[in-house]
């Protein structure tokens, strides 16, 4: 048995390659412009890249600051549904008026009487094709992160039902797009760089909104105290109070997982000095695996003995 737990562990804790599919593919694609850019010339890739990276940025910059600028120079309060379709549609405008834009202004100087037509192809163009790859990147990677998220934290609710075992004949795998998630945040300084973009994947943010989904049961709740990797900031009675808030109730109710992580009252807790670095360090995947074979733990296959031969 202990064999076996501590087989468990250790591929809870060391990622597989198909966890990586997401990097894969980034990849891949930055391998296949490199050549289409060297034979093709990198013009094309070029405007689409730069009118990707402006509606990028205009879309983090309104999902990170839109509701304090409603709420400073509008008084008002902004909802999360409000602020991620403003978002959206202003990132969607800009990057089609900014692709004529750059359309034009690449075609100019990358053409036959441009400054920079000794660049378009070849080596130099090549290399050029690597910074709309970095745009593709970080999209891919960010959509990736939020599918994650969603995916772990409505299998955190499916798990913390308080008649969980009677409710399933078998308790469905972590989820797919979590482990991929997992697999971007395990490259070295992808995890950090992205969380400064992202404010509902943000380790710290995400984690805070398991924690009190986790706190809705109290099997759940008692397994996760259990864990020396979790139980210190379980304890913490910030997150117990966190379900009293009216926004968060109504988020929960509604399984909203989008606006229960990203709720004002919830981020300004989980940001406190003495929570973000344990939130931000914390791994559900193992704590939430671990609880699932609580419930339905693996059935040992028994093969038959043979009959006697006469």
């Amino acid at each position: 048995m202990e064999s076996l737990e501590l087989s468990t562990n250790s591929k809870l804790q060391n990622p597989m390659l198909t966890d990586f599919v997401a990097v894969l593919v980034v990849i891949l694609f930055a391998i296949i412009a490199f050549f289409s850019a060297m034979k093709n010339g990198v013009a094309k890739l070029l405007a689409s890249g730069c009118a990707a990276a402006i509606a990028l940025a205009i879309l983090f910059a309104g999902l990170n600051f839109l509701p304090e600028i409603a709420k400073e120079f509008m008084d008002s309060e902004l909802s999360m549904k409000s602020t991620v379709g403003i978002s959206v549609g202003a990132a969607i405008l800009a990057y089609f008026f900014a692709l004529i834009v750059f359309s034009y202004v690449f075609k100019a100087l990358f053409g036959a009487d441009g400054w920079f037509h000794w660049a378009v192809d070849g080596f130099p163009g090549a290399i050029l094709s690597l910074f709309p790859s970095m745009v593709v990147a970080v999209f891919v990677f960010t959509c990736v992160r939020v599918a994650g998220t969603l995916q772990e934290l409505n299998y955190a609710a499916s798990l913390s039902q308080e008649n969980i075992d009677d409710l399933t004949r078998r308790i469905p795998p972590y989820p797919l797009s979590a482990n991929w998630r997992n697999g971007i945040e395990d490259v070295p300084l992808l995890a950090p760089a992205l969380d400064r973009l992202d404010p509902f994947s943000n380790r710290v943010n995400r984690n805070a909104a398991a924690l009190v989904i986790m706190h809705g049961s109290g099997k759940l709740r008692s397994y996760l105290l259990s864990q020396p990797e979790a139980g210190d900031i379980a304890a913490e009675d910030d997150f117990i109070a966190l379900r009293r808030e009216l926004d968060i109730r109504k988020a929960l109710d509604k399984q909203d997982r989008i606006g229960l992580v990203m709720d004002p009252t919830l981020r300004e807790t989980a940001a406190e000095e003495k929570h973000a670095e344990e939130l931000r360090s914390l791994d559900l995947k193992p704590i939430l695996v671990g609880f699932g074979k609580t419930i339905q733990p693996d059935e040992p296959v028994i093969t038959p003995a043979a009959e006697p031969g006469f």
